[in-house]
């Protein structure tokens, strides 16, 4: 029983399964939390609940487009957002698979957030194409005082702090790998200039 356990995880760690599993969960996690919230605040008065006086409030918002509504006016930009969605989150999926061994620990987190707070953004896009969603179901609202950020979701979360977390592992890890070419060129010409004072000595 030990072995095939460890036979198991042994291939879960060579295909990725665990990051997979992580990321179908967090897609569930924003979809259970999007529909439940729909199904509270649709019952709340003006679809509002204030849970922290004058900071933080669930106020349910279809969101038709992107960022601030940005394309959902017609039914042409939320197909455009839709294959927007889906052409970034096989992109991901694609670098995920293909430069795994390459990516550091903050590169791995963050696009262990940002694939399924894309693909899940992508169902409701999906769907409200297909005329079954009024838009992006959005619940999440902060007064910060100086103004009031547009509401958002759980996907919407993910995808910032990932896409955030993956840029910087990345610049980190080209800036390591800059030095240690450097550092590699330096020493072949060293070893050149090394090599010819031989030579002359000879």
């Amino acid at each position: 029983m030990k072995e095939k356990l460890v036979n198991l995880h042994e291939l879960c760690k060579k295909y990725h399964i665990y990051f997979y599993l992580i990321m179908v969960g967090l897609i569930a996690l924003d979809l259970t939390t999007k529909y439940v919230m729909e199904a509270i605040l649709l019952d709340a008065p003006n679809h509002r609940i204030e849970v922290i006086d004058g900071f933080f409030t669930l106020s349910l918002v279809y969101n038709p487009g992107a960022f601030s509504g940005m394309l959902g006016d017609s039914i042409f930009g939320r197909i455009i957002l839709m294959l927007l969605s889906l052409i970034c989150g096989v992109v991901m999926l694609w670098y995920f698979i293909k430069s795994f061994s390459k990516m550091g620990k903050l590169e791995l987190f963050g696009i262990t957030l940002a694939i399924p707070g894309t693909l899940g953004n992508l169902w409701d896009r999906t769907l409200q194409v297909f005329g079954l969603q009024e838009g992006v179901i959005d619940f999440l609202e902060f007064d910060l005082g100086f103004m009031v950020w547009n509401t958002f979701n759980i996907a919407d979360s993910l995808l910032v702090i990932g896409i955030i977390a993956f840029a910087v592992g990345y610049l980190i890890r080209d800036s390591k790998e800059e030095k240690k070419k450097e550092q590699e060129r330096l020493k072949f010409y060293e070893e050149k200039k090394n090599e010819e004072e031989e030579l002359k000595d000879e």
